[in-house]
């Protein structure tokens, strides 16, 4: 009986990740039933009667300063992309890229690589789909060969700075909660290096 939890937590994970397969119910829903599921396992089938894991322990991860850092990101990258702020800048790197196609895929994803250190790699990724998409139609080249990069490079230029990954965010919290002290640009070295060499092979396959 003492791993019951244990089991009854993969299990409301594995239904919430089939839930979210099947998209037969909303996002929030399915979001909200795991988490009631999991208030109901711990508060009726107290895992220690001596010190029994409460609401509030459940719920404070969300008070988690790198989740709201993340969702403050994401605010942020939602409103570039409803405001078309990025629409005058690619416009400039397309015309750096001059007519050559590859040539302007590879300045697109150094921008989006560039970008993504300092904004959330997931709505940089969704910002630069249309962008790429729209260059794909006048060039007349293939988005798809494209899409796959972007998103490679998204996830390599977020992690060379602490705010460009929710990766590293996390781990910069659990760095705090062991006094260790996380800079901006700690990750930013091997980061680079890393986003260097993948963009080089992203650039090689195109």
């Amino acid at each position: 009986m003492e791993n019951v939890h244990m089991w009854l937590t993969f299990a409301v994970i594995t239904f919430t990740i089939v839930a979210y397969a099947v998209e037969r119910w909303s996002i929030e829903g399915v979001s909200l039933a795991a988490l009631v599921s999991l208030l109901a396992i711990f508060s009726l089938v107290p895992q220690d009667l001596a010190n029994p894991v409460t609401a509030t322990d459940l719920l404070k991860g969300f008070a988690n300063p790198a989740l709201i850092t993340v969702l403050a990101l994401l605010v942020i990258g939602q409103a570039l992309f409803n405001t078309d702020a990025l629409e005058r800048p690619a416009e400039l790197l397309s015309d750096i890229g001059g007519s050559n196609a590859r040539r302007t895929i590879i300045v697109l994803l150094i921008a989006a690589g560039a970008t993504s250190a300092f904004l959330n790699n997931t709505p940089v990724v969704v910002m630069f789909i249309p962008i790429i998409a729209s260059l794909a139609a006048q060039r007349n080249f293939s988005a798809s060969a494209a899409l796959m990069p972007l998103s490679y490079v998204g996830i390599l230029g977020g992690m060379t700075t602490m705010i460009g990954s929710s990766t590293n965010l996390l781990v910069a919290g659990v760095a705090q909660r062991y006094d260790y002290e996380l800079g901006f640009f700690d990750f930013t070295i091997p980061g680079l290096l890393m986003a260097g060499v993948g963009l080089l092979f992203v650039v090689l396959v195109m």
